[in-house]
């Protein structure tokens, strides 16, 4: 934001200054989140997902993360975060909010971001069914729990950030995360394979669990 005066000037000299008036640069959407990656270890049903805040915020404060995670059906990813050993964080159920001033300057940035959103959400989550798990408020965490997963599942995940004018960010490269798989079930069906048995030895068989 700046302040400007103005003045004239004849050949006598210059006049007083004029009122002030103030004035904003456009904002620009902000960077895209990084270092998309598993925190700790994944359970059959949940992870917990970490990220860096971008560098640029686009000129105006950061607002909330909105975290996007779809069913990896491509199978091209091997699931493996770079875990770092942290512990997960709470999950949130933020709701978009917003601040006066500058109505139609910012419905026209929203209006702008959202075709945005449109067409990067669904790049970011191709080869699966994407869906908006989370809106965390910038302040609040660059991490979140992601629950109520398959086990031995692949997740494509990507992260998004808005700021107070409303301009979001493109969503990160995708990363592909995976849930735990269940231990097996218990074999079955024990039994003595041979009736003629050895001293030292028992030939047995079983079926293997379903």
């Amino acid at each position: 934001e700046y302040k400007l005066r103005v003045v004239a000037a004849n050949a006598q000299g210059y006049s007083r200054p004029g009122p002030p008036a103030s004035f904003k640069t456009r904002c620009e959407p902000p960077g895209v989140p990084v270092a998309v990656k598993l925190v700790g270890v994944a359970t059959p049903c949940s992870f917990v997902v970490g990220w860096d805040r971008p560098s640029d915020t686009g000129g105006s404060p950061l607002r909330f993360y909105t975290l996007l995670v779809g069913e990896d059906r491509n199978g091209d990813g091997d699931g493996n975060g770079d875990g770092d050993g942290s512990a997960g964080s709470t999950t949130h159920n933020a709701k978009r909010g917003g601040s006066g001033g500058d109505g139609a300057r910012k419905a026209a940035a929203r209006k702008a971001a959202a075709a945005r959103k449109d067409s990067t959400q669904s790049e970011a989550c191709a080869g699966g069914a994407a869906a908006v798990v989370a809106r965390i408020p910038c302040i609040a965490s660059t991490m979140q729990e992601v629950d109520g997963l398959e086990p031995g599942r692949a997740y494509r995940v990507s992260v998004c950030v808005d700021n107070a004018e409303g301009a979001e960010s493109a969503f990160s490269e995708p990363v592909v995360l995976a849930t735990a798989p269940l231990p097996p079930g218990a074999p079955c069906g024990l039994y003595l394979a041979r009736a003629k048995q050895h001293k030292t030895s028992l030939h047995v068989r079983w079926e293997g669990p379903d």
